[in-house]
């Protein structure tokens, strides 16, 4: 889920986002400076040719079609033309080529289908384990940079996705003291 952009009735803009939360690793005091240096400059990117001054509205924010953000649709257009269409021909390679050449593989694939099913299933039980147990930081973050935001902390991915939900619809009811399910507010 990436980050929701949420207008209040009064005009002010908000975004609502979740994020895994840090866990305690012993190289942590060294990774600090960088991640605080990677979200310093993260939202300096976000508020870029955005005013201080609110509320100015449901546009507050959004970018006018300029030159600059024509570039970046070009860009995109060209990476969704060109690029994903290679990266597809690359993973269909990857999958195939071995089968081509190696074709003792491929026999012993189609003769052990529950096998190559179980441990697919593994695989993607590892992930589900990861992302259900993970904890999770959603955060509530007001555009203007003299408001504090605010955080909370939730166990598993889809109880942080409905917790974002929950906490953009109080906001965008202009609720900004909203308690989700299953939360715990962060200091």
């Amino acid at each position: 889920m990436r980050e929701i952009r949420v207008v209040t009735p009064d005009g002010h803009v908000w975004y609502v986002r979740r994020r895994w939360a840090a866990r305690p690793t012993p190289l942590g005091p060294l990774l600090a400076a960088d991640a605080a240096r990677r979200e310093r400059a993260r939202q300096a990117r976000r508020r870029k040719r955005t005013p201080d001054d609110y509320p100015l509205g449901v546009d507050a924010g959004r970018e006018a079609w300029d030159g600059e953000s024509w570039g970046l649709s070009i860009v995109g257009a060209l990476v969704g033309v060109v690029a994903l269409p290679l990266l597809w021909l690359i993973v269909v390679l990857l999958a195939v080529a071995p089968i081509v050449f190696f074709p003792a593989w491929g026999a012993w694939l189609s003769h052990h289908p529950r096998e190559v099913a179980a441990a697919l299933a593994a695989l993607l039980a590892a992930v589900a384990v990861t992302l259900a147990g993970r904890p999770w930081l959603v955060e509530a973050e007001p555009m203007a940079l003299n408001k504090p935001g605010r955080a909370w902390r939730v166990t598993g991915w889809r109880r942080a996705g409905r917790c974002v939900r929950e906490v953009a619809a109080s906001i965008r009811e202009g609720r900004l003291d909203a308690q989700p399910r299953d939360a715990v507010p962060v200091e």
